[in-house]
């Protein structure tokens, strides 16, 4: 009775949620074939399917505290026969793979039950007792013997080497992810190859244009020793895709001329890789450019905090299926009056669809908030002065904190804040210079809106500073900056990062005439940072580079300065947390790009 009933509630829970923009997800007991007894019986696993978003499949308690026979949790041959099983049920892209990081302390003389360990705990019980840690190759898991009172004891638990078996479970059926079961459990030793073979493999860009006046260029980056086999599939505004295979070496960077494979589209592109990678796309067109990072997911609900469509400028909303099935999108843009206006949209299979802001909100600063019934991936572009432009990706949630690391009053430069709550929000905008000096000032955001703070009322002319945005409620941050030239205006955008990092990458660069590369970096702690540079040069070899960054400011690296006339990716590693960001002129125009930080 209870698995018709278990649907039917996750059936209601997903209609009740996924309107609201929210994401489904639910674990489920591992098994090699369909039960309608014990504790998987309730779970249709097919049926189950289409109410979820991701699904974790709990791969572990083959063994546990009262079994009578010592052994693996989660035995390889069974843990791949419930991963093949649950993929013939389940799509494997809404998969996650479950894994044990605890072990088990049987007393073979007393019998069950055992006592549960974390790692720590298994290797101070080795250390303890002498113990010889061994590896069983059939269920590809550790375990060792003590002896204790004259009782034998047999220990079965996971390390890093039993963890990389499973991962590769995750890569061969080509899952969504892995998951854990429990923090604080684990060898520290995981982490390495956790990151090595689950971390930047698929990236997805909604914005792309092979049409007259665009040339559009996606930038990858493979920073490891071993090639890159990356698949890159192009996707039309009429579902068609176009696919291609390409090979990249080692610690180097690879442009793809989108223009020559797919003609005179409006395009959406994915990216999958055998190997972490990192990817960005720019587009060049008139005298200006933009370019922003890929995302590493897709989500149902998407923000973005920039929006205009006063007189001479055009705004669009670009948003890509990338689903085998039709996708339904609710679009909501919210003016700084905290008026709304909302629309809705049916996407193709493999698509992407472009929205013109201006025929349904005219002549009005506004934000924007995307809601689908399956995962999307959301971009805008503007496009303003004869022939210029900027655009940016989107934001999957609203934060309280939010970086941006560029910004300089020598341009005319703007933070815009979104607050999609219901209710009002308060922020502060701190400005942090080169010097360390901070100024910071807060503003009242009304309900569904947007606000625009000038920083150049408040940050004194021709200076080069960073951002933090703090807020009461959760909100959504992005800075634009505008100049103008002899060819007309330009400008740059760039979405803010929700928190810093230690390691940050950037896939595009290139200090070949007419291009200027700055990379600027924002040091939001109290101490100083010291930042190493791994220049990635097209074709391979590297340049390195050290620097020192005072405590809560902003730094500007010149990239000519250091690998001239190059194409060129950078790669920034720091001793405390840092957000990156990287801006590129070409005479007139220019483009700026967030880094992707991990």
């Amino acid at each position: 009775d209870d698995r018709p009933n278990l649907t039917r509630f996750m059936a209601d829970l997903a209609a009740a949620l996924r309107p609201r923009g929210k994401m489904v997800t639910q674990a489920i007991p591992a098994k090699d074939k369909d039960r309608d007894t014990g504790w998987a019986g309730p779970f249709d696993y097919a049926a189950l399917a289409p109410h979820n978003d991701l699904i974790l499949l709990m791969a572990y308690s083959y063994r546990t505290a009262n079994s009578t026979v010592p052994g693996s949790t989660a035995p390889i041959n069974w843990v791949e026969a419930t991963v093949a099983y649950a993929v013939s049920q389940i799509p494997a892209q809404k998969l996650l793979l479950g894994v044990p990081w605890y072990g088990y302390d049987w007393n073979t003389a007393t019998g069950p039950p055992a006592r549960s360990l974390r790692y720590p705990q298994t290797m101070e019980l080795a250390s303890r007792f002498g113990a010889t840690p061994q590896y069983d190759e059939a269920s590809q898991s550790p375990f060792l013997k003590y002896t204790q009172d004259g009782q034998e004891h047999q220990v079965w638990y996971e390390d890093q080497r039993s963890m990389i078996a499973k991962l590769e479970l995750a890569n061969k059926y080509g899952l969504a992810g892995v998951g854990g079961w429990r923090l604080g459990h684990e060898d520290p030793g995981v982490w390495d190859p956790w990151k090595a073979r689950l971390s930047y493999r698929t990236w997805y860009l909604a914005e792309g244009c092979t049409c007259q006046p665009f040339d559009t260029w996606v930038l990858i980056m493979n920073p490891n020793e071993s090639p890159a086999n990356v698949t890159v599939t192009f996707m039309k505004e009429n579902g068609g895709t176009v696919e291609r295979k390409y090979r990249i070496g080692p610690q180097s960077r690879f442009n793809l001329f989108a223009n020559e494979v797919v003609l005179d589209s409006a395009i959406s592109t994915r990216v999958d890789s055998d190997v972490p990678v990192f990817v960005e796309r720019s587009m060049y067109f008139g005298h200006d450019g933009h370019n922003t990072p890929g995302v590493n997911g897709v989500s149902r609900t998407w923000y973005l905090a920039e929006g205009y469509t006063g007189p001479g400028t055009d705004t669009w909303v670009l948003i890509m299926n990338p689903n085998a099935q039709q996708a339904r999108a609710v679009v909501t843009f919210m003016k700084e009056d905290g008026s709304r206006i909302e629309r809705t949209y049916t996407l193709a299979p493999t698509s992407r669809l472009s929205i013109y802001a201006n025929e349904l909100a005219p002549n009005v600063s506004f934000s924007t908030q995307v809601a689908a019934d399956l995962p999307v991936v959301v971009e805008r572009a503007m496009y303003f002065g004869q022939g210029g432009g900027h655009g940016g990706m989107g934001s999957p949630y609203a934060a309280q904190t939010w970086y941006l690391p560029e910004g300089f009053t020598g341009h005319d430069t703007f933070i815009l804040v979104m607050n999609p709550n219901p209710q009002p929000a308060r922020a502060t905008i701190t400005f942090m210079t080169e010097d360390g000096r901070n100024i910071s000032r807060s503003y009242d955001l009304r309900p569904s809106s947007r606000a625009t703070i000038n920083a150049n009322s408040i940050v004194p002319a021709n200076t080069a500073f960073s951002t933090q945005v703090t807020a009461d409620r959760p909100v959504v941050a992005e800075r634009s900056s505008y100049w103008n030239t002899s060819a007309g205006r330009s400008g740059h955008n760039s979405l803010a990062a929700s928190s810093p990092a230690t390691t940050w990458y950037l896939a595009e660069g290139s200090t070949a005439p007419p291009f200027q590369e700055f990379v600027l970096v924002l040091n939001p702690s109290d101490s100083p940072a010291r930042v190493e540079a791994t220049y990635m040069l097209e074709g391979g070899g590297t340049v390195n580079g050290s620097y020192t960054i005072k405590p809560k400011s902003r730094f500007t690296l010149s990239a000519n300065s250091v690998v001239p006339n190059r194409a060129v990716s950078i790669r920034l590693n720091s001793d405390v947390p840092i957000v990156a960001e990287r801006v590129m002129y070409n005479g007139n125009g220019g483009h700026s790009s967030l880094g992707i930080g991990q």
